[in-house]
């Protein structure tokens, strides 16, 4: 069961050949050696030169668009099976391993998911809540599988955890409209069309370190853009709920998106009220549209009361 490994590099992350070749060794120091890695990068030659192994594909891209070049990629395979890795995830020994085993003893599968671990910037697990379900084994604990588990962010959705059959990209692709929240909307269209066919793995395959640091994006507009466009996967899946068999749960996972970007405009911006406002008025027209409750009101009077305690930065 051969398995392609898609590994996309922006362009400011060719130059970090220490961490590349990090994350390589986690592919190739798997305990299946028929393994494909595809990279796609926008200067491949320097990267051919370091990092030297027939088992690596490599594809020149002029493409900045993460999603449209995965896509790409995925055409580019040669396996039955995909998986995908970043710059910040590295596999455990055992994880291909164990997923193609999941999909080849069942074959009404799809698709299976692993759990990361937290990790520091050295890989180094962490003593995190999420990573004690596993280092004492609370298995219990663990989200159910399913789209609502995922829509309230209990599943977290990240490429580097799931193998898929290729074939499933013959009905779901990358949408190439969105830069920020591409994975969320991925694994949104997975669970929509395949839910009963995916499997949850019950223990951690990959570390990821992943931190993005808003204190240092160039522009605040991108914040706004990534708030926006996850505003904007969610509301195309409620749309697309003509039942409204998640109703129930609408109003709970746009507080939770909400409240996440508030706490990072709080943290970063501070003194920008005009960052902040702006989340309270984007809130209050979705709730203007989705039958506001009274834990809806509350929420308000929460953010709005956080704001309130704000102090600008001397």
């Amino acid at each position: 069961m051969k398995v392609s490994v898609i590994i996309s590099l922006i362009q400011e992350d060719t130059a970090r050949h220490y961490e590349i070749e990090r994350m390589l060794y986690s592919v190739l120091n798997q305990n299946i050696k028929d393994v494909e890695i595809i990279i796609s990068a926008y200067n491949i030659q320097e990267l051919k030169n370091k990092h030297k192994n027939s088992c690596i594909k490599y594809i020149q891209t002029r493409i900045e668009n993460t999603p449209q070049v995965l896509n790409n990629s995925v055409a580019s395979s040669n396996s039955d099976y995909i998986c995908f890795l970043d710059i910040n995830s590295l596999l455990l020994f055992n994880s291909l391993s164990e997923r193609l085993e999941i999909l080849r003893q069942n074959p009404e599968y799809i698709a299976c998911y692993s759990f990361g671990l937290d990790a520091d910037q050295d890989f180094k697990a962490k003593q995190t809540k999420h990573n004690n379900i596993f280092f004492y084994k609370m298995y219990d604990n663990l989200p159910e599988n399913n789209i609502k588990s995922l829509l309230l962010t209990d599943i977290i959705p990240d490429l580097a955890s799931i193998t898929v059959k290729k074939e499933i990209f013959n009905n779901i692709k990358f949408d190439e409209n969105l830069d920020e929240c591409y994975a969320l909307d991925f694994f949104i269209n997975l669970f929509i069309k395949y839910e009963n066919k995916i499997k949850q793995l019950k223990e951690p395959l990959y570390l990821n370190n992943a931190h993005i640091d808003f204190k240092n994006y160039k522009k605040k507009s991108l914040v706004l853009k990534s708030l926006n466009q996850h505003s904007h996967v969610y509301d195309k899946f409620f749309k697309k709920d003509t039942r409204n068999t998640l109703s129930d749960i609408k109003n709970k996972v746009y507080r939770s998106l909400y409240s996440k970007y508030l706490f990072i405009i709080t943290e970063s911006y501070s003194g920008d009220f005009k960052l902040l406002f702006y989340i309270i008025g984007s809130y209050l027209k979705k709730l203007a549209n989705n039958k506001p409750d009274i834990y809806d009101f509350y929420f308000v009077f929460i953010l709005l009361k956080n704001i309130s305690n704000i102090r600008p930065k001397s």
